[in-house]
């Protein structure tokens, strides 16, 4: 059995080096054509590409619906209902007072992050709360039958909470 060294060329054969040589250009003949229309169509295609149109400010449609959306009933149910001004042209230049428009945003930042807070701390109080009743089922019951008994603790009373709820909006 003859061996071959990979890497040179040099230990095989003329006779076998021919028939690579000719397994390689009809390889070349066959991925060349693929490739040149491969880019050909890449290149079409790119330039086929629509380009955005420009949209003004004001008939943008998801600006519209944001406008509506916050305009609608359900967020007109909060204590201060929001009025929006169609635009800043019609604000009266004379009564503009930089100092109140920006302590209403000072106050709204600060009143986000209480409610921010808030609900982190909801959030954390919750988890705790599962966890301590899912520690005191463990101490007589194995691991699933625990979730499984805080998990039914929960929905059962949150669906009597919603019910309750239900009952209240029910008659108001």
């Amino acid at each position: 059995m003859e061996k071959y060294n990979i890497r040179s060329p040099q230990g095989i054969p003329e006779k076998d080096m021919s028939d690579v040589d000719n397994r390689e250009s009809e390889n070349n003949l066959f991925k060349s054509p693929h490739k040149r229309s491969f880019m050909n169509t890449s290149k079409n295609k790119s330039s086929s590409k629509k380009a955005k149109k420009q949209v003004k400010r004001e008939d943008s449609p998801i600006l519209k619906k944001l406008i509506q959306e916050l305009t609608s009933l359900t967020y007109q149910q909060v204590e201060v209902p929001i009025t929006l001004q169609s635009s800043v042209s019609e604000m009266d230049v004379s009564s503009l007072n930089f100092l109140n428009l920006y302590n209403k945003i000072d106050t709204a930042k600060d009143n986000l992050q209480r409610t921010t807070h808030d609900l982190i701390r909801g959030y954390y109080n919750f988890g705790q709360a599962i966890k301590q009743l899912f520690d005191h089922f463990r101490k007589t019951c194995n691991e699933d039958v625990s979730n499984a008994r805080v998990n039914d603790r929960i929905r059962d009373q949150i669906s009597v909470q919603d019910k309750l709820n239900s009952k209240k909006k029910g008659k108001g």
